[in-house]
C-alpha cells in the first residue's frame, strides 16, 4: 500500500474502490493542489442580479486559468446555484472580455456595462483556450 501524502505530483498510483458491490482498481496520476484554487480571491464583488462574483484579472489568475497576456478583463470568481449566470452556462473561472461589443478590463467596467436598459447582454468569455459568446 503506498501513502498519497508521501507522493510527488505526477505520481501514478492505483486506486482500489468499491462501487455497487464491485471492488474495482483504476491507475491514476496525482494533481498538485495549487490547480484546485478557486478564483474566489480578495476583492470578488458579486453581482446580485446574475448570480455570480467577479474579480478584476492579475497575473495570478492569467496564470492560474492559462489565460494568455494580451487579455484583459474580469474572472468569474463564483457562480451561485440557481442565478442567471448558472442558468446561462457561466463557469468559475471564466473571463468576461466584453460585453455588446464593449472591451472590457475590469470589474468595475462589466458593472457599467450592465447599467444598460437592455433585456438581454452578450458576455463574451474566454475559457480554457476557446472564446464563446453568452446571451443573459
Amino acid at each position: 500500500m503506498q501513502a498519497i501524502g508521501n507522493s510527488s505530483p505526477g505520481t501514478k498510483v492505483t486506486f482500489k474502490f468499491s462501487r455497487d458491490g464491485k471492488i474495482s482498481e483504476k491507475e491514476v496520476t496525482l494533481g498538485d493542489r495549487t490547480e484546485l484554487k478557486s478564483a474566489a480571491v480578495k476583492d470578488a464583488e458579486l453581482l446580485e442580479n446574475y448570480g455570480m462574483s467577479l474579480s478584476d484579472l492579475d497575473n495570478e489568475l492569467k496564470k492560474q486559468y492559462k489565460i494568455p497576456s494580451d487579455f484583459n478583463g474580469a474572472v468569474v470568481s463564483k457562480v451561485v446555484q440557481r442565478g442567471l449566470a448558472n442558468q446561462a452556462g457561466i463557469q468559475e473561472g471564466d473571463l468576461i472580455y466584453k460585453i455588446n461589443n464593449r472591451l472590457i478590463k475590469s470589474v468595475k467596467e462589466v458593472k457599467d456595462s450592465l447599467q444598460n436598459d437592455n433585456p438581454s447582454n452578450y458576455f463574451f468569455i474566454y475559457r480554457k483556450g476557446k472564446e464563446i459568446i453568452i446571451k443573459m
